[in-house]
């Protein structure tokens, strides 16, 4: 669920860079939006992980809310100068000088990927202690439970 919700948020920050554009009659070019399609990918994935309920689908989650957390800050914050695949979006929100919708959608995004990797966190360690407290059948165990019934 936390990863669906992740998708909608870089859906809703996406639409905004739509309005930008649209507002500064920018027309995006195609391979902006294709390198875009690749901000979803970890998010798909850890959905999928978390669907087919294997182990590293919380820890990934947990990875992916850090990654969009921090990337989408540092991207929009100091500008995209070490991956300059953003069209006019390489440039810092400061040099761009967007509105308060932008930076509101903005810090929602950052929140949301704290959020997802709180979340993910959370569940990994809850995951961690159920595993350590569930009984294994062992060597020990399965000794003792044939000498039970000799």
């Amino acid at each position: 669920m936390a990863n669906i919700v992740m998708v909608m948020m870089v859906l809703i920050h996406d639409a905004d860079h739509f309005r930008q554009a649209l507002c500064w009659s920018y027309d995006i070019p195609w391979s902006v939006k294709f390198v875009n399609l690749l901000v979803y990918a970890p998010s798909v994935f850890a959905a999928y992980l978390a669907v087919r309920k294997k182990r590293l689908a919380a820890i990934t989650t947990s990875a992916n809310g850090l990654f969009i957390g921090i990337a989408f800050a540092s991207v929009h914050l100091a500008g995209a100068s070490i991956l300059p695949y953003w069209g006019i979006w390489n440039k810092s929100f400061f040099l761009l000088g967007v509105d308060r919708v932008s930076w509101t959608i903005l810090w929602m995004t950052v929140a949301t990927g704290v959020g997802v990797a709180m979340i993910g966190s959370f569940v990994a360690g809850r995951s961690s202690v159920q595993f350590r407290d569930k009984p294994s059948m062992g060597i020990h165990q399965g000794m003792q439970r044939s000498n039970k019934n000799n």
